[in-house]
């Protein structure tokens, strides 16, 4: 049967937050996810916010759809540029549902700004959120909601701002504030008029997870729960169960709802500068100006690679780092300043993937994992890495810049800025029974695969194979 769908995404929520002890007072949240059928959603590679959205939404591969992390890389060039909007070309559930006469809305979805003014009614409404960069800028793309939801709802709120760098009390300022705005806009969007799908993503979750994970999870190395800071972030995870609690109860009975995430968190352990161990191994070198940025700059070792501090001409591989290392050949017959001829790409491809799974980090870390774009998607668009790798299971960060020191490994510290790392399982949680394709055997159901079960409402085109 048919019924109107809710769907609450809750950016960077694993599954394993509800059995975390202080989260079993989350009587909403918890009823959402055990009052039917429960399931762990197992992210993208990467597990990243802008592709992992971007595929639960199309039920493609973000190889398919060129997106490989917030920024992808400038053909022609070492550099990299933010992903927007036109960035994903494939059709998203609510254009899918729309374009069979639905009533669909997405609110705050990552990768949907910039907005353009839709031309008629009965399209999609979309408001952005992430990537937005201020109230300023259009964030709806349809002017008189705009209005309407400033006027109930104050100054459009695009993200927490600065959440590594500001004191936790602010984030979680920022974060509750963001919630409560979200939340509002929906419940006004819901009262204004009839819909059949609508789809929220809160993105102040991950925010508060990067802050404050340390806090959270009994399972971090630095946790305290007599610490302030505990109860001060789990008072914003009471106050988001308290939104989802008022917002389901104003739906009317034949609504259904479900929450989903794009992947998990966990406990961040430390650092691994990949292109300093690069350079050990004479595979990068650095510009004079790129090695003294790191002297003495505990944060140089964070920045982004660039050709003002790798000297390209002798540089034969180099990565991006993140949650995970984007890593390139310098080959002659795709960048600016290459040196390796085509014929021997396979050959580096091999010794460079050699070296980074015996990475010098502490042996009681699970091993590096690195594997090549086509080895995991069954295509690989735009300008993908040429491999991909990650680091104690996603818990140690790659960083891009110089070294600060001679040491490649750097632990995590008490008073790290950001606690948290992302994790391969996000959730899925259905009312009632799951449909016929997806089982509770399924031990991790793919992002990917989520795009059917986020509504009843089948759109009667089929995705393409």
């Amino acid at each position: 049967m048919e019924q109107p769908t809710l769907v609450i995404g809750l950016d960077c929520v694993p599954p394993r937050l509800f059995d975390f002890p202080w989260a079993a007072s989350l009587i909403n949240l918890q009823a959402l996810w055990r009052g039917g059928s429960a399931f762990r959603a197992r992210s993208t590679v990467p597990p990243i916010t802008v592709p992992a959205w971007a595929s639960m939404t199309t039920g493609r591969s973000p190889g398919e759809l060129g997106l490989y992390g917030f920024r992808d890389r400038i053909p022609n060039s070492y550099n990299h540029r933010i992903n927007l909007a036109q960035r994903c070309a494939a059709p998203r559930i609510w254009d899918r549902l729309s374009a069979q006469g639905y009533r669909t809305a997405a609110v705050s979805v990552p990768l949907t700004w910039p907005v353009a003014p839709r031309e008629r009614e009965d399209e999609p409404l979309l408001i952005s959120g992430l990537l937005t960069p201020s109230h300023r800028e259009r964030w709806c793309n349809d002017d008189g909601v705009a209005a309407t939801l400033s006027a109930k709802c104050g100054q459009f709120i695009p993200d927490v701002l600065a959440y590594r760098d500001v004191p936790l009390v602010e984030v979680l300022e920022q974060a509750h504030a963001l919630t409560k705005q979200r939340f509002a806009m929906v419940r006004q969007l819901l009262h204004a008029q009839a819909w059949d799908f609508m789809m929220l993503v809160d993105i102040a979750p991950d925010r508060v997870h990067h802050a404050a994970w340390r806090y959270l999870d009994p399972a971090h190395p630095h946790f305290n729960p007599d610490a302030q800071e505990h109860a001060q972030a789990v008072a914003y995870y009471h106050a988001l169960d308290r939104e989802v609690g008022r917002l389901c109860d104003s739906l009317p009975t034949e609504w259904s709802v479900r929450i989903v995430s794009d992947h998990g968190a966990k406990a961040r352990l430390g650092a691994f500068y990949i292109n300093a161990y690069l350079e050990t191994l004479g595979l990068l070198t650095w510009k004079e100006t790129g090695r003294a940025d790191a002297s003495g700059d505990p944060q140089a070792g964070k920045g982004r690679p660039t050709s003002q501090t790798i000297d390209f001409p002798r540089t034969l591989a180099w990565a991006e780092g993140g949650y995970y290392a984007r890593v390139y050949l310098n080959l002659t017959d795709r960048d600016p300043k290459g040196v390796i001829q085509a014929r021997d790409r396979a050959r580096y491809l091999e010794e460079v993937r050699a070296v980074l799974l015996s990475a010098p980090l502490p042996t009681d870390l699970p091993a590096p994992w690195v594997v090549r774009p086509e080895e995991v998607y069954p295509q690989a668009q735009g300008n993908p890495p040429d491999l991909m790798a990650c680091f104690g299971d996603l818990s140690i960060t790659p960083l891009a810049g110089p070294s600060p020191g001679d040491a490649l490994y750097e632990p995590a510290a008490q008073d790290d800025a950001d606690s948290c790392v992302h994790d391969w399982d996000g959730l899925l949680a259905l009312p009632g029974q799951p449909p016929s394709s997806v089982t509770p055997q399924t031990a991790n159901l793919p992002v990917r695969l989520l795009t059917e079960c986020l509504t009843d409402l089948v759109p009667e085109k089929p995705l393409e194979p």
